[in-house]
């Protein structure tokens, strides 16, 4: 996520990252100096751990940008929103509810070399719903990170530190994931 963050620094719009998800971005609102909002969705059918499903996306993205004394521009880019896979054959529906502070820039320092460091967070949780609307699982954690940029290159990422709970098999896990996904809707 830093590395997003570092991207839009040095000249990548942010409006890119919705568009290699394969999402549609239209503004909210008229945007302003000081921040934007964007609402993102997407419906399609996919084929995932074996099952035909309808996958549904809604998503708020809120970004607000701060000058301090430092002179450098703080972003604070916050998400809400769902994800829903329904399986077609029984009209079962997996419900992801997410709400996360997305990327928040804690630090920036310029290192005189031509170099800036910025130390970021993000924060938030991730709620799973099965068919009769009980809640499955429930992701919550923190994560901060620091980067070291130059003009247009992102030198070294590292994760600081971490902390938070992870019930729920991340979609790139398929193994784990299909298991969670078929006891639910399968």
């Amino acid at each position: 996520m830093g590395i997003i963050k570092a991207f839009r620094r040095i000249g990548v719009a942010g409006g890119t990252v919705a568009l290699l998800l394969g999402t549609t971005v239209v503004p909210a609102t008229a945007a302003s100096p000081h921040g934007a909002h964007f609402y993102l969705s997407r419906s399609e059918v996919i084929t995932q751990c074996g099952l035909t499903l309808q996958h549904d996306r809604e998503v708020m993205i809120s970004e607000s940008v701060s000058q301090r004394r430092d002179g450098f521009d703080y972003f604070v880019d916050t998400l809400h929103g769902t994800d829903t896979l329904t399986n077609l054959a029984n009209g079962k529906s997996f419900t992801q509810v997410f709400n996360a502070v997305f990327e928040k820039d804690m630090s920036l320092t310029d290192n005189g070399d031509g170099t800036v460091t910025l130390v970021g967070l993000a924060a938030g949780s991730t709620k799973a719903y099965g068919p009769d609307g009980a809640r499955l699982f429930n992701d919550a954690g923190l994560v901060r990170w620091e980067v070291v940029f130059d003009d247009d290159e992102v030198l070294s990422f590292r994760v600081l530190d971490s902390t938070g709970r992870d019930e729920l098999a991340d979609p790139d896990d398929t193994e784990n994931f299909c298991a969670d996904l078929l006891s639910v809707i399968g």
